[in-house]
């Protein structure tokens, strides 16, 4: 087994049910001869049942049985003990699964705050919107939930002494003090079906009397908890036990459920979803009300508070185990900038994988995914082994691109499309775009929070809120960063000067705003210390911050990888994740060799990837295209016979010609980039092709 303290070479594994332990350990003996030091694998622990990538997890203490057993896993490390490699194992600290499958987050939607679990995830209990206090807004209805509600679609079913509302696939926990509700339903009726002396309605009484004296009689979560299970206990055993009942019970239950057609039948059932602690609606409206930290802009994956202790312990502790093992090398830590506080996270798991590993261990392996802007470096103060590679992608690829050729391409680009575009103007447009949709919640929140702290500052009490909100608009779209690293009131040199810049850059871009509305951003931001505000306003400027931090990577990713790398490039080769796809851009060899002297000096066993899980093209596909940055020329005349071929064969579609110029260059390159295909693969190629293009279109956010 490899000794050092950092892999030579990593070979990423990709795990799911197509593609388990057993599996892999098949091929250790093929990776060994290929010369791989570690497996790369992806994340480990259970996931969603179907999963293809793990990284919507459903409970972080468990290996994912979709992959393999507690055995298949010993199996597979006894194959990479035998051949000398060693893991790198992907974790996911930012975020699980908002799924039925996922307890903790079952538990808070039934228990609400007084849930156990309810600190672990990133909730706003107490939201501006006052129907929404103590309540998690679900947006998960295909219709406005009238209109889903009086079709039928919203059903309560009865499944061991529980109840829960199903939504087609989803179901979602219905809490024991509602269950008052259904069981007391008719009871005048019961009682002349059973009598009333009956042992069985005597029962049936009793849980009745618990469930209406069950907020009251409990002194503690723990002792609601235990109440509450108890009750479901005796009413799932009586039940069983009596058909009679459990034929009662189920005809109220299609009571509530209503009838399609006729809105009153659904009254009590509005009412008793009225009073849990979760709100369904419809999916198109969650940036009125959302109140939970997502992922990025997906739903269904909830943001966890891993800089709590309890909850760092609760999600850690499977994958601190794991790392005790000599078999595990290290970690790689999923989306760091989603993190409240990156480096107190990594200092706190650098503590428990020393602690794990033992003494005489070499250092922690750690890798962070982290994607670094040009001229921008991973912090010192970070104890990790370095990135994924992102950085490394960028300047190893543009050795492969002709400089003068790229540049020609461009402007063979600008005439094609028929204008010409500056790339820092897409990028901005597009981040502002993100945060007046897809994040548009995110921004309200931050601009209710932005109006509130100059409401609390002498000089700031008059500016408007609205143009607070507006100035923190432009300052986020001008960041030259994904985030900033502010965890306290001694702000960082690197974190100041980029808010600087952006503050700058902010205030030529948005010219209608007043000086004193970007003066008041930056002394928030920066952490200024003038002599009016006191320790507690500075608190609460820090605590702000930090929060905005949280939210400007979300932004930058979404607005630059996912929508500016969609509507800009002259060169489809140098649009991935961390680059710049302007042709003016490509770093010249020295300085790709000076990058290689710096990272052999400060980050030696940091990973040097030409292409990982995330990269937006393969290295093939990638190395074509860099070819036609030598024959500019070629390519230029190439292109318009091509245009001209497929000009009658474009349909019209609300008096605009589909696809438009941009759309059609983006088309022809992708076919340059996987040609040429065997004849027999031509019909998945087409597939694939015209799958790829829509997904493009999508996330250019221009037409569609």
């Amino acid at each position: 087994m490899d000794s050092s303290g950092a892999p030579l070479a990593t070979y990423r594994l990709q795990f799911n049910k197509e593609f388990r332990f057993s599996d892999a350990a098949g091929l250790v003996g093929y990776f060994k001869n290929l010369g791989i030091t570690d497996i790369y694998a992806s994340p480990i622990l259970t996931s969603r049942k179907g999963s293809t990538h793990g990284y919507d997890a459903t409970d972080p203490t468990q290996l994912d049985p979709d992959i393999g057993s507690d055995h298949d896993f010993e199996l597979f490390q006894g194959e990479l003990t035998k051949h000398g490699l060693r893991l790198v194992l992907d974790i996911v600290p930012n975020h699980m699964a908002a799924s039925s499958e996922n307890r903790w987050w079952m538990d808070v939607l039934e228990n609400g705050r007084e849930s156990g679990f309810a600190s672990f995830f990133d909730i706003d209990w107490n939201p501006p919107s006052r129907y929404l206090e103590g309540k998690v807004l679900l947006p998960v209805l295909g219709r406005p939930f009238g209109e889903a509600l009086d079709r039928g679609e919203l059903q309560l079913v009865p499944q061991n002494g529980k109840f829960f509302v199903r939504y087609f696939d989803a179901i979602f926990p219905i809490m024991a003090r509602s269950y008052r509700r259904l069981v007391k339903h008719r009871m005048e009726e019961l009682k002349t079906l059973l009598s009333e002396e009956s042992p069985a309605y005597q029962e049936y009484s009793g849980i009745v009397a618990a469930l209406s004296s069950l907020s009251e009689t409990a002194r503690s979560e723990a002792d609601r908890r235990a109440q509450s299970d108890a009750i479901r206990e005796r009413l799932e055993r009586l039940l069983t036990q009596n058909p009679e009942i459990a034929d009662f019970l189920n005809d109220n239950v299609a009571e509530f459920n209503g009838h399609a057609g006729d809105p009153a039948s659904f009254c009590a059932l509005e009412s008793l979803l009225a009073e849990q602690n979760f709100l369904l609606a419809y999916w198109q409206d969650p940036n009125e009300g959302i109140n939970y930290r997502r992922f990025f802009a997906i739903t269904d994956l909830v943001g966890i508070r891993a800089e709590d202790p309890i909850v760092f312990d609760a999600t850690h502790d499977q994958i601190l185990h794991l790392a005790a093992r000599a078999i595990v090398r290290g970690v790689r830590v999923d989306h760091v900038d989603g993190l409240r506080d990156p480096v107190g996270y990594l200092n706190r798991l650098e503590d428990r994988l020393s602690a794990s590993q033992g003494e005489g261990a070499d250092p922690p392996y750690v890798l962070v995914e982290k994607i670094l802007s040009q001229d921008e470096a991973l912090p010192d103060d970070w104890p990790v082994s370095g990135t994924t590679g992102y950085e490394y992608l960028t300047l190893a690829n543009g050795l492969f691109v002709e400089p003068a050729g790229a540049c020609a391409l461009e402007r063979t680009y600008f005439e094609f499309i028929g204008k010409e575009m500056n790339y820092a103007d897409v990028v901005y447009e597009k981040k502002k775009l993100i945060m007046a949709t897809l994040l548009r919640v995110e921004m309200r929140w931050l601009g209710r929070q932005i109006a509130y702290l100059a409401a609390r500052d002498r000089y700031a009490r008059n500016l408007l809120r609205r143009e607070l909100m507006d100035a923190l608009i432009e300052v986020t779209a001008c960041l030259p960063v994904y985030r900033t690293y502010i965890r306290n009131l001694d702000v960082p040199s690197r974190a100041k000067e980029s808010i600087e810049h952006a503050i700058g850059e902010a205030h030529r871009r948005g010219q209608r705003l007043g000086a004193e509305c970007y003066d008041f951003v930056q002394d928030v931001l920066t952490l200024a210390n003038p002599a009016h505000v006191d320790a507690s306003q500075r608190e609460e400027r820090l605590a702000f911050v930090m929060r905005w931090q949280q939210f400007t990577g979300s932004i930058t990713a979404k607005g630059v990888e996912d929508t500016a790398l969609y509507s800009y490039y002259p060169l489809q080769s140098l649009n991935e994740v961390g680059g710049n796809p302007e042709p003016s851009k490509i770093a010249s060899r020295e300085t790709f060799f000076e990058f290689i002297r710096q990272r052999q000096k400060r980050w030696p066993n940091t990973l040097n990837a030409a292409s990982t899980h995330d990269t937006k093209r393969s290295e093939g596909v990638r190395a074509r295209l860099n070819a036609l940055s030598e024959i500019p020329d070629i390519y230029s005349k190439e292109i318009r016979e091509w245009a001209a071929l497929n000009e009658p064969r474009k349909e019209t579609v609300d008096g605009c010609k589909v696809p438009d110029s941009n759309e059609e260059y983006l088309i022809y390159q992708t076919i340059v980039g996987l040609w040429p295909a065997n004849e027999s693969e031509l019909p998945s190629v087409s597939e694939r092709l015209q799958a790829y293009i829509i997904k493009s279109i999508r996330e250019a956010m221009v037409n569609t």
